[in-house]
């Protein structure tokens, strides 16, 4: 027999199949609900665009920035969400065409990123069979 619960899932109430309950993703959602991401402070009177952050733990994120923030400051952004603990060497990229955003002294408006999608690359830190 199979009921519908008042969020629209489906339950299975009868059958070999045991109830599978998963604390640990329950504690996941908890903790990343509990997470508030770091504040951008945007002037209203400016122009404003929203930059699109693919992280490389498969994150997706939508900020505002205004247009006259600096690359560094979308750097600095992302350093925050995700820790700076966690954080690894790492560089920014366009997603398509593919261009590395090296100057980072550029402002959003004049390396033309404006509704923008960015993708954080993690840099290599170590050559692959150096223990060889």
């Amino acid at each position: 027999m199979r009921e519908v619960d008042k969020k629209g899932t489906i339950k299975q109430t009868d059958g070999a199949t045991p109830k599978i309950v998963s604390k640990v993703q329950k504690d996941y959602e908890e903790a990343a609900a509990d997470i508030s991401p770091p504040v951008v402070v945007v002037n209203d009177l400016e122009p404003i665009t929203n930059i699109q952050i693919w992280l490389a733990d498969g994150r997706r994120i939508v900020q505002k920035f205004n247009v006259s923030s600096r690359i560094s400051q979308v750097r600095d952004y992302i350093e925050k969400v995700q820790g700076y603990r966690e954080s690894l060497p790492f560089i920014l990229t366009t997603s398509l065409p593919l261009r590395e955003l090296l100057d980072e002294t550029l402002t959003l408006e004049e390396a033309h990123l404006q509704n923008a999608v960015l993708v954080q690359r993690l840099k290599k830190t170590t050559e692959p069979f150096s223990n060889l």
